[in-house]
């Protein structure tokens, strides 16, 4: 098995199954995805606005997904919050060329559980798809700020 990449130097005092984790995200590619096993328990749980997957096997297929599909995906993590042993709250930025889209640049949080061996047992991202992702499309976008404008309308009393 592939040695997980080395974390970056900011996370070095976080526990080992949550360091290994950014890492991968970090250095997202086609070898770290060998490393799953290091950072994640067998039945992880990942979730965000698109996928709901469970266990090793399917969360490597998905970030093997956006590696091919994606493949100058590129994750930030910026700050790290663990409020206590088994919660860990990270702010991450990802940018990458998706097709339709072009260019395009997320900015979210993750609510990740730790095992009580600290690998990742469940991982919730949390961002705004309806404004990162769905205005961008170009029919969905124009529908949802038409939308956006009638709402913002109705609750200033217009």
């Amino acid at each position: 098995m592939t040695e997980a990449p080395a974390p970056p130097d900011g996370l070095r005092r976080l526990p080992d199954g949550l360091r290994r984790w950014v890492a991968v995200f970090e250095t997202l590619s086609l070898p770290v995805l060998d490393t799953l096993e290091q950072a994640v328990t067998p039945d992880v749980c990942f979730r965000d606005p698109f996928h709901e997957v469970r266990g090793v096997a399917a969360v490597r297929h998905l970030l093997r997904q956006t590696v091919t599909h994606a493949p100058d995906a590129r994750f930030t993590v910026q700050g790290v919050a663990q409020p206590d042993p088994h919660t860990a709250y990270l702010h991450w930025t990802m940018t990458a060329t998706v097709p339709v889209l072009g260019h395009w640049s997320v900015t979210g949080m993750s609510v990740v559980r730790l095992a009580a061996d600290g690998r990742v047992a469940e991982h919730t991202d949390h961002w705004d798809a309806s404004v990162q992702f769905y205005r961008h499309l170009p029919l969905i976008g124009r529908l949802l700020m038409a939308v956006r404008r009638a709402v913002a309308r109705r609750m200033m009393g217009g």
